[in-house]
């Protein structure tokens, strides 16, 4: 009988970490794909974007004596959703959790989990979003044009895909954990689900402060646009020197 729990549990962990493994593949892929539609300007915010989140995530903020993470690549995900559409956020979320994992010093089966659960979650949310508002593709900032005239629908836009963002990461990350023995079930529970839902009150915030800032700048990227991020990764990256 033990035996026989113990070869169920393992081709449990196996089942799911191919279909996490599959489903990561795929999303990076169709990202990938999506990135033909998009402009110069685009790419370059991107890129910008990209940059600017791995800077930022390189170090490892904690809070509440160091219990809960600050978890600052969710926020830049779901700005490059809203701005540059699905491919977008899953490629500058990517480089946000890369930078996340390092800062954390996770062993490479935890990075692989995490990098593969944030970019499930983050095309699950868009694809949502974009469907919910008409749109299958969107690279150039068009989903907030119907946003960025109603505050009240823009803030509650970024809570429902901050909440889809934190059911769906947490439920991966628990069970991914629960499936490689990393702890009882109890404490993972806490972890993944009540001490992440701390964390997901700054990306809440975060989320709405940074959409709210950029639709005041206008509905689609600009050079002038451009260039402000530009100086923004500038002084990210002079901060980074400062503090290394």
């Amino acid at each position: 009988m033990e035996a026989h729990n113990r070869q169920t549990h393992t081709f449990f962990t196996q089942a799911l970490f191919c279909t996490i493994a599959a489903a990561s593949v795929c999303v990076v892929g169709i990202s990938i794909v999506g990135l033909g539609s998009f402009s110069l300007i685009n790419l370059a915010a991107l890129v910008i974007g990209a940059f600017i989140a791995a800077i930022i995530n390189r170090h490892d903020l904690r809070i509440l004596n160091r219990t809960v993470r600050l978890q600052f690549k969710d926020i830049f995900a779901l700005w490059g959703i809203v701005w540059l559409g699905g491919p977008g956020g899953v490629l500058i979320g990517i480089a946000g959790s890369v930078a996340h994992c390092f800062a954390n010093r996770f062993d490479r089966k935890r990075s692989f989990l995490v990098v593969a659960s944030d970019a499930i979650s983050t095309f699950i949310v868009g694809s949502i979003f974009y469907l919910v508002l008409g749109y299958l593709t969107a690279a150039d900032g068009a989903a907030i044009q119907r946003l960025s005239e109603h505050n009240g629908k823009l803030v509650l836009a970024c809570v429902l895909m901050s909440a889809g963002h934190f059911f769906i990461n947490s439920t991966l990350d628990f069970l991914s954990r629960y499936a490689d023995g990393k702890g009882n079930a109890s404490r993972l529970f806490q972890e993944a689900y009540i001490l992440s839902s701390v964390s997901y009150l700054v990306t809440i915030a975060g989320t709405i402060l940074v959409n709210y800032t950029f639709a005041q700048f206008g509905i689609e990227f600009e050079p002038e646009e451009i260039e402000r991020m530009k100086s923004i990764g500038h002084i990210a990256s002079l901060v980074e020197s400062k503090a290394g």
